[in-house]
């Protein structure tokens, strides 16, 4: 697509008609121009224009599309201020735009848009826009309304209005438009700019495939799902032996049921009866454990009565322990009283030593004053001079520093102007060498466009010839493949004929084969089998229940011999435990009576007794132990070793007596259980034997005894098995001959599908060779016309060059001669200049080399001068340096006077710390004799209350022995008080705990005898557990078979309605089309849409990446600083910051400047990427150069320079003056009167 003019008429500031012809010159030769003019003198109008004609709308319109916002228009009319009409000058009936350009099928075109008032008048209220359309090349107008215009412009300019401001017309402040593009606008013009529309085809076409493969699949299945699979008759006999043998499978569930229930019961009762055990165990243990606690409880009870000691032992103790620390503490008071008198009379020494010293420093401070008085005032006098003379120092340096300075760059100057000179002549002698080639340098825009021009003709040459020749080839091959194609489907129909008549051949004789009686038979024989397998089953279950029967009827007997024998022995038993029971008992209450007796808290009670009147406790008139009794300890013991003996053999028959009761109560439950069984038993086995009556086998094998019964039934189900065996085989040979016939239909129609695809490859070649040859036609008239074009070129150029062979070295490498040509006319243009500036520079130089000889001649006049004067002032500070070194060495007097200052000071702190000293020491002393008396008087009352507590504690320790009879020492005493209150509630406690362990013990004992008794009485039958597992796994065995049969006829079932399926070709076509449609939803998946933005979005990643490698190249001629790269798996941008350690910055992030040169290098890149598809070769950029400094102004402007050497036109709208200066054809705006401007076409050089 190429602008090739616009035209105006009435529009904005532009009154009248105005034309710009881009194919007139100079516009014509001139690749890049500029659009100059003041401040609203109409320069962004052009562009206005240009969109107006192709789009009816312009990117400043569109900004103000806020609604409801409206501008007064004549005699009080008002527009919308997005309104484009309102761009129609004022005073004016009518206006348009026109625009003619290149669309991308070739041909010429030409876009008008315009507007009017009504009746043609400038007050007339404004009438719709219009839009129309011409072919110029064929001079034919093409029709339809306004938005079918608008749709034909579009696709005849290859872009929409968006794609188009961002790679064609780039407007004020939409410069970085494509570069914060959106992905489906950025795609879309990708997509338009590199002539990929087949991807957004392909994904479209992958949708709709798919949606219609999946209409067929779908269709094929609801044919399916309409097949009958069996017949009436046939399923009804199925259905109803599978009903039998559901019902068997029930009865066999059930009777597994039963048994799991008194398997159950019998593993329960085995886990009762190891916890009544464990109960009993305990019991006993819990007993022997308050037998050996006795000694515990006798410690209990001494450790009680001890107590009442404790204070008088503790403060024994507590007396002794301070007595001794009492002691430590008076020995170390008399080490210090002593120590403290050896440090008073040192202290004393010192202090005198220190008073002399004192004295001494005072005199010394007084002898010194005068020589300070004199010291202090020659270094007042020293500083002055010191001051003075570093003054006169930094005038002398810089005097000095500046006459060198002033004489350096005067000898500069001198190298510079003859440096200069120099320069001047061999410039001056260049341009006189290159006179002649002048023309080249001052022509060299045009001659370099006409060059480009002529390289795309010659290329045109050269790729048509090779074309040409490569078509060539292709009709060629094209021929030999057709012939090749013909005579492969001639061989392949003679096959497919001589298959198809060998299948129905086949067919014939499969048809011959009873394959329905064949079946009957099979079905028959299978139903004979089942019946037998289901009798023999049956004949095992009713000989298993009766041989169970016989064998519990067996147990019961033995049970109740047994529980005879049990029940004489468990009464015997009982008699002797109540004898046990009474003996423990007497037992128990007269060792209650002896421990209440010898109580400690009796003793009291007893001394209140009166003879003959009854005691308080037991109401006894008699007090035997009304005294103290010594012997009454030892009887005691005797009374609890009985007991505990008599406890021992009262437990161990209780325990045999529960045994055997249990086992009583557990046979007598037993023999219940079995009763019941023997009666479910029995019923069982007339249930069973009727179901076996019911088989007809039954009836057959009357005759035979029962031992035999079981071998007579396998004989005749192996007979049958082996007929069913003959008959599969019958079926199975049928099956495989229909099988292989199958497969070769299956090969027929792959051999039909194949001479189909070769009639379809023939058809194609044949249409390729059409398709060839018209190429050739079209190539070769491009050819004639391309040579014709170069011959054109070589005309114009001649004269510009002084060799007749100089079209023949630019034909050898044109990018060689075209480089000469831009050094020589740098060169030339760089000379030129050089040599004005060299001129203008020498004569400045020589006044200033002037000026600088008399400022040289003034600096060293002056530099002597002050050079003398420091000479002197430094004699002068010499001298009085000399004179105070003869005081104190010449130390400064008040470092002097702060030393015997100093060393006053601290003479007299040293006097007052040892003063300080002296008093502490005084007072230390008298502090430490009063200490001394007071601990005498302590240790005194210490050892009397030691002595009387020990008193206390021997009289209570002697009487304690004395009543008890007792041999308590006193360090047994102490050891019985370490056991303090915890220990003694600690022990209570576990005593107490070892009473409510025996209690505890009784009580789970008859919990867990109650629990065993209630299960004994639920026992279901009296089978042991090793004749019900083996029943159940019997019954589990014959339910897995009958479970496998019922499997088996199920089998059957679905092997029928997959035979009968096959007899069809309708699964193979739901297989075949399942099998397309799902290859057709993976593609779909994974590029197929609607939009056909999938697929293009993908492709688009890749063009991108394309595009920015173009654009960096572009991008580092501009700046070496960034380079821009793709977000992965987007369509977004990103920079990289190479200065600052390759950081990853977001485009949003970059200032004006640096986004322009991005968005440019952009645009460029867009510019190498077009495709040949729509060539876009004309670009108009609208201000953006404004925020460039000048250097990256200079780099824009030659990136813009090789665009124009690509081939493309530029037009650029700008205020930088800079940037204009270089642009030799200009396109001038000038302001006139009444807002009027007027457009001018101007080549400045």
């Amino acid at each position: 697509m190429k602008i090739l003019a616009i035209r105006i008429k009435n529009l904005a500031s532009l009154e009248g008609t105005t034309e710009i012809n881009f194919t007139a010159e100079p516009l014509c030769s001139a690749g890049i121009f500029a659009i100059t003019g003041a401040t609203g003198a109409g320069k962004s109008t052009i562009l206005d224009a240009l969109c107006l004609a192709l789009y009816s709308k312009t990117p400043r319109y569109l900004q103000a599309k806020e609604t409801g916002i409206e501008i007064l228009d004549v005699q009080g009319f008002k527009l919308n201020q997005s309104d484009v009409r309102g761009i129609l000058r004022d005073g004016t009936a009518d206006g348009f735009a026109e625009v003619d350009f290149r669309g991308i099928d070739g041909q010429h075109y030409r876009a008008n848009w315009s507007v009017r008032r009504a009746r043609n008048r400038a007050d007339g209220s404004m009438q719709s826009d219009s839009v129309i359309l011409q072919n110029i090349t064929s001079h034919v107008a093409i029709p339809g309304k306004k938005a079918e215009t608008l749709k034909e412009i579009e696709r005849l300019v290859g872009l929409n209005f968006e794609q188009f401001t961002r790679s064609v017309l780039l407007a004020q402040g939409d410069f970085t438009a494509f570069m914060k593009a959106s992905k489906d606008e950025k795609s879309s013009l990708l997509e338009k700019l590199t002539g990929t529309h087949i991807y957004s085809e392909i994904s479209r076409k992958i949708f709709e495939n798919y949606k219609f493969e999946e209409q067929q699949l779908r269709e094929l299945n609801l044919r399916k799902e309409g097949i009958a699979t069996l017949n009436e008759d046939e399923l009804k006999t199925l259905l109803e032996e599978q009903g039998i043998l559901a019902t068997e499978i029930i009865i066999l569930d059930k009777e597994i049921e039963n048994l799991t229930l008194e398997i159950g019961w019998h593993e329960q009762l085995a886990k009762l009866q190891a916890n009544h055990i464990d109960a009993n165990t305990t019991l006993q243990q819990a007993n022997e454990h308050k037998v050996n606690a006795f000694p515990r409880r006798k410690k209990l009870v001494v450790t009680e009565q001890v107590q009442q000691t404790r204070s008088w032992v503790d403060a024994q103790k507590h007396a002794q322990h301070q007595y001794g620390e009492k002691t430590i503490a008076l020995n170390t008071l008399k080490e210090s009283i002593v120590s403290l008198q050896e440090q008073r009379e040192k202290l004393e020494v010192q202090l005198l030593a220190s008073g002399n010293e004192l004295t001494a420093k005072n005199k010394a401070l007084n002898d010194a004053l005068p020589l300070l008085e004199q010291a202090k005032k020659f270094d007042t006098l020293i500083a002055e001079k010191k001051e003075t003379l570093e003054k006169t120092k930094k005038e002398t340096d810089s005097a000095s520093e500046t006459n060198s300075q002033q004489q350096k760059i005067l000898a500069d100057k001198q190298v510079a102007f003859t440096a200069l000179s120099a320069q001047i002549n061999t410039i001056t002698n260049w341009k006189t060498e290159n006179k002649d080639r002048s023309p080249i340098a001052e022509n060299k825009n045009i001659i370099l466009s006409k060059l480009q021009d002529a390289k795309k003709l010659l290329e045109t040459v050269q790729s048509s010839t090779t074309e040409l020749d490569g078509l060539a080839a292709k009709i060629h091959n094209s021929e030999i493949e057709k012939i090749t194609i013909e005579a492969s489907l001639g061989k392949q129909n003679e096959e497919w004929e001589r298959l198809k008549k060998t299948y129905d051949e086949r067919l014939k004789e499969l048809l011959l084969i009873p394959i329905e009686t064949l079946n009957l038979d099979k079905e028959g024989t299978d139903r004979a089998v089942e019946k037998t397998i289901q009798a023999q089953a049956h004949w095992q279950l009713l000989d298993s229940a009766l041989t169970e029967l016989q064998t519990l009827s067996q147990k019961q007997l033995t049970d109740q011999a047994d529980y005879q024998t049990k029940e004489q022995n468990l009464a015997e038993l009982s008699r002797k435990l109540v004898v046990e029971s009474a003996q423990k008992e007497t037992t128990a209450q007269l060792l209650q009576q002896s421990r209440l007796a010898s109580a400690e808290n009796v003793e009291t009670l007893r001394a209140t007794l009166i003879d003959e009147e009854p005691c308080p406790v037991c109401g006894s008139t008699s007090h035997p132990y009304a005294m103290h009794h010594p012997g009454l300890q030892n009887v005691l013991a005797k009374l609890e070793e009985s007991y505990a003996e008599m406890e021992r053999v009262y437990l161990a028959t209780y325990r045999q007596n529960n045994a055997l009761e249990q086992a009583f109560q557990t046979l007598a439950q037993t023999i219940q259980s079995q009763s019941e069984a023997i009666d479910a038993k029995q019923a069982a086995v007339k249930n069973k034997k009727q179901i076996w009556e019911q088989f007809d086998i039954s009836q057959e094998s009357q005759a035979i005894s029962d031992v035999k019964k079981a071998d007579w039934i396998a004989e005749k189900l192996q007979s049958l098995k082996t007929k069913q065996a003959g008959l599969l085989v019958q079926i199975q040979a049928y099956s495989g001959q229909k099988q292989q016939l199958e497969a070769d239909k299956n090969k027929i129609d792959l051999l039909k599908e194949s001479i189909d695809s070769l009639t379809n490859q023939l058809k194609d070649v044949k249409a390729a060779i059409s398709l060839y040859l018209e190429k050739q036609s079209g190539k070769v008239k491009e050819l004639q016309k391309a040579t014709l074009d170069l011959n054109e070129v070589e005309k114009i150029l001649s004269p510009y060059f002084t060799t007749s062979e100089w079209m023949k070295n630019w034909k050898a490498d044109p990018i060689i001669f075209v480089g000469r040509i831009e050094t020589f006319a740098k060169t030339w243009n760089e000379n030129s200049e050089k040599l004005a500036q060299y001129i203008l520079q020498e004569g400045a130089l020589a006044a200033t080399l002037k000026e600088l000889e008399n400022q040289v001649k003034n600096l060293s006049a002056e530099l002597t001068k002050k050079t003398d004067a420091y000479t002197i002032q430094h004699q002068n500070y010499q001298d009085l340096k000399q004179q105070r070194l003869t005081i104190f060495d010449g130390k400064p007097a008040t470092d002097i006077e702060n030393q015997l200052k100093q060393a006053i000071t601290e003479a007299q702190i040293h006097v007052d710390q040892l003063k300080v000293m002296q008093q502490e020491l005084n007072i230390n002393s008298t502090k430490a004799n009063t200490q001394k008396e007071e601990l005498l008087a302590t240790l005194n009352a210490l050892e009397t209350e030691a002595t009387k507590a020990s008193q206390k504690t021997e009289a209570w320790l002697s009487d304690y022995n004395q009543k008890n009879n007792a041999t308590l020492s006193i360090t047994e005493l102490h050891q019985l008080l370490t056991l303090n209150n915890d220990w003694m509630d600690a022990e209570r406690m576990a005593l107490q705990t070892i009473d409510d362990e025996v209690t505890k013990a009784t009580s789970i004992l008859a919990e867990r005898k109650q629990l065993l008794d209630a299960h004994q009485q639920k026992n279901l039958s009296e089978r042991p557990l090793d004749e019900l597992s083996e029943l159940f796994r019997v019954a589990k065995s014959d339910v897995e078979l009958q479970k496998h049969k019922r499997s088996e006829i199920g089998f059957q079932l679905q092997q029928d309605e997959a035979n009968k399926n096959k007899i069809g070709d309708l699964l193979k076509s739901i297989d075949t089309q399942a099998s397309i449609t799902e290859n057709w939803s993976k593609l779909n998946e994974i590029i197929g849409s609607a939009d056909g933005k999938k697929f293009r979005q993908i492709a688009q990643e890749y063009t991108l990446d394309v595009l920015l490698g173009y654009a960096n190249i572009h991008l580092h001629s501009l700046t070496s600083r960034y380079k821009i790269e793709r977000i992965p798996a987007t369509l977004g941008l990103q920079v990289v910051d190479q200065d600052m350690g390759n950081e990853v910055r977001t485009v949003y992030s970059l200032s004006g400047g640096e986004s322009f040169l991005v968005s440019l290098a952009l645009a460029l890149g867009l510019a190498s990427l077009s495709s040949s598809r729509m060539q876009v070769e004309s670009l108009f950029i609208d201000e953006g150069f404004g925020s460039l400094d000048p250097t990256t102004l200079n780099i824009a402007m030659d990136a813009l320079e090789r665009l124009h050497n690509q081939g493309r036109k530029v037009g650029v709208i700008s205020h930088v003056q800079e940037m204009t200066e270089r642009i030799p054809v200009q396109i001038k705006v000038s302001k006139q009167q009444s807002g009027k401007s007027k457009v001018e076409i101007e080549n400045i050089f």
